[in-house]
């Protein structure tokens, strides 16, 4: 989405849903293979907030890209 467009309300809802939801037990306080679980949500919950009022800038979106690629070249049980 570009910097400043509006979500739609699909993409709140699906944040919504998230926030409510408990992580689940055994991925509290876990590291795999170098990524902190509660690190990367907590990485991804400020940029969704940042999207959903306003818009990611673009050190926003790299830091995403960041996040995506910490999934993509790790391997989770």
């Amino acid at each position: 989405m570009a910097a400043g467009a509006q979500p739609d309300g699909g993409f709140a809802r699906l944040w919504e849903d998230h926030r409510q939801s408990l992580s689940p037990e055994g991925f509290r306080g876990v590291d795999f293979d170098g990524v902190d679980l509660a690190l990367l949500d907590a990485d991804v919950a400020d940029l969704v907030h940042r999207e959903l009022n306003g818009g990611l800038d673009d050190s926003g979106i790299a830091c995403l890209r960041g996040c995506i690629a910490d999934l993509e070249t790790r391997s989770f049980p």
